[in-house]
């Protein structure tokens, strides 16, 4: 029976670990935020233009409804069904606009809601290390090495990937054996097959780490042949799915030397590529692996961290071969996945030190740990940094791109893109991509940054064309292609404007008095916005957006002092959810200052003598329950 003291024990403890997965999460959620915001660019970058720009968003604006097969069709090796899925849906939601920021804003929720939940797994643990891990695993969430998969929308199969085998560790090492865990390894390992090619290495080491459960627990063998079954065979299904790309032959490993090359390098990470670092990394999970083997002392977390070594060194082996040519340097996109390299490793370094007076040649391990807590750390911090100059680099180019295709866009001048360096250009063949900018369709679906304008029609009476070279706002033209605007001197009402979207964004600059300038949108059915533009007395450029009332729709123009000089450009569609990454990236730095505030508020409430409690409390001697009795 529940006593009242044991409830009120459990209510602080479960506000309390709900307190820091708040935390972890809006820290997490408002540092990517802020980095998209300072980094990131709504141009689609690269293998999305054709995988799902043309090959899948094209057709579903065009009302041939979804493509299924394409959905399951191979990108290069992969099947990323989920990535396009989550931009066929995206797409929908934001009235037919495609914005790589959207992609890797939904990408940014879900990287800090699977932190802050593995965070609060690892508390949960009665582990002498588990704050100093979940710490490590923080960290490795902050700094930015896989810039590229942060900044792209596109990189979701990514996340899944990794996510998605540290669940499947975390299941075959914690629950209990029979045909609900079968069921729960058949979900994981078939949403692994679709997420990259190299997913259907998640079902071999799941099934590794049954039989490594089943050995250190000496259990009947009959509970555990459902999940194994299951694991066997998503792993033949994931070979078959297997397509073989013939233009990629030339980045494999020729040979065994290359191959063992390639191995050296990955395996290394975050050190360079050596084989004295590659043995100095994986040092702790060798050292560590002989002594719980032979004393079968293993663990339910020395057990998923296991079928995470395996799962990695397996990803590394297949990485080798298959982009052996392509590995100096090593792609950011990569370093997601080599991450779980220095996890691992370092568990099992914990592991071993705390291990270390009960073992003969102690002296000999104290200096490997000792090394290896000494050199990768630092090593790793470094690669942040590295990662942090190169994210600014690849901003800029970014930055480039997209001023490449608006003056594309608003030209028609090929040049401005041939001319160009390689990475100033977001795909890699420039005849491809004039055809794709060329298509009415594809231009429609264009992101605010680089679509055309809408056309403000034949303007009369109180509207004057002006120049206006200087006028700009975030480094676009105030006006359309012609670099002009329209200047308004009188009350004016435009009508016959469409937009199948839902908000347009105004170019304005001018000098006017109180009350202001207001702007309407006035829809056929009644229905209006408005937006009341407040007196100014400089020159400076900004943006006004406006929700649309419908999809026909009159501008209203009405400057309250005759005497105002109020210059409006051309309006740019913005989708809905478009709208709202714009406000949240506006919001990264309130979040995350917010989280730290919370942080503040709930360590105050906290005392070193409970802290030292709790980290005492039910740490055991090693690293939870065993599996089975140590003999």
């Amino acid at each position: 029976m529940t006593t009242a003291a044991s409830a009120a024990d459990r209510a602080p403890r479960w506000r309390r670990e709900w307190t820091l997965v708040a935390i972890v999460f809006l820290f997490l959620l408002g540092l990517r935020l802020t980095v998209l915001r300072i980094y990131g660019a709504a141009l689609p970058y690269s293998d999305q233009w054709d995988s799902e720009g043309w090959d899948l968003l094209r057709p579903y604006l065009l009302g041939q409804g979804v493509d299924w097969h394409m959905l399951f069709a191979p990108h290069n090796e992969h099947r990323i069904v989920f990535a396009r899925l989550e931009a066929l849906g995206l797409f929908a939601l934001n009235d037919g606009q495609w914005d790589n920021l959207l992609g890797a804003t939904a990408n940014a929720f879900l990287v800090a809601a699977l932190a802050a939940l593995a965070v609060r797994a690892l508390l949960r643990q009665p582990v002498r290390d588990r704050f100093a891990f979940a710490a490590l695993l923080f960290v490795t969430c902050c700094l930015p090495c896989g810039y590229e998969n942060l900044l792209t929308g596109f990189q979701l199969q990514i996340y899944l990937l990794v996510a998605l085998a540290v669940f499947g560790a975390w299941l075959v090492a914690t629950r209990p054996a029979g045909l609900w865990l079968a069921a729960q390894c058949a979900l994981v390992a078939g949403l692994s097959l679709f997420s990259v090619a190299s997913g259907l290495l998640t079902p071999g080491a799941m099934l590794f780490g049954l039989l490594l459960r089943r050995w250190a627990g000496r259990d009947a063998w009959r509970p555990y042949l459902a999940p194994m079954l299951v694991c066997v065979a998503a792993t033949i299904a994931g070979f078959t799915l297997l397509v073989p790309v013939p233009g990629h032959a030339a980045m494999h490993a020729q040979g065994l030397r290359a191959w063992l090359d390639a191995v050296s390098i990955l395996g290394s990470w975050p050190l360079p590529g050596r084989w004295v670092c590659f043995a100095l990394v994986w040092s702790p999970t060798v050292l560590a692996t002989v002594l719980v083997l032979r004393r079968r002392d293993l663990h339910a977390i020395d057990i998923a961290a296991l079928t995470l070594a395996l799962w990695t060194a397996a990803q590394i082996a297949s990485l080798a071969y298959g982009r052996a040519r392509e590995l100096a340097p090593i792609a950011s996109r990569y370093t997601d996945v080599l991450v779980l390299t220095v996890l691992v490793n370092a568990w099992f370094c914990a592991r071993l030190w705390r291990a270390l007076p009960q073992l003969p040649r102690t002296r000999a391990l104290a200096v490997c740990a000792t090394a290896w807590l000494a050199v990768i750390p630092g090593a790793y911090a470094l690669r942040g940094a590295i990662g942090a100059y190169a994210m600014h680099e690849f901003a800029a180019a970014r930055t480039h791109q997209t001023r490449n295709v608006r003056r594309y866009v608003e030209s028609g001048n090929i040049a401005g893109l041939r001319e160009a360096e390689p990475w100033n250009v977001p795909y890699p063949d420039i005849v491809r991509l004039q055809r794709m900018l060329d298509d009415a369709t594809l231009r429609s679906m264009l992101p605010a940054d680089v679509r055309e304008p809408l056309s403000l029609g034949n303007f009369h009476d109180g509207f004057e064309r002006v120049r206006a070279a200087g006028a700009k706002t975030r480094g676009r033209a105030l006006a359309p292609a012609d670099n002009s605007a329209h200047r308004v001197r009188s009350a004016q009402h435009i009508d016959g404007l469409h937009s199948r979207m839902s908000y347009l964004k105004f170019p304005v600059t001018g000098r006017f008095g109180p009350p202001g300038v207001e702007l309407r949108l006035l829809s056929s059915s009644g229905a209006q916005s408005r937006r009341s533009i407040p007196a100014r007395d400089d020159e400076s450029a900004g943006d006004v957006v406006m929700r649309v009332p419908g999809n026909e729709f009159a501008l209203i123009v009405e400057p309250a002092d005759p005497r105002a000089e109020f210059a409006l450009g051309a309006p740019v569609e913005i989708g809905r959810l478009s709208r709202i990454v714009i406000w949240l990236l506006g919001s990264g730095p309130y979040i995350l200052f917010a989280s730290i505030a919370l942080a503040a508020w709930a360590f105050r409430r906290v005392t070193l003598r409970e802290i030292v409690a709790t980290l005492r409390s039910g740490d055991g001697d090693a690293a939870g329950a065993p599996v089975a009795p140590t003999p």
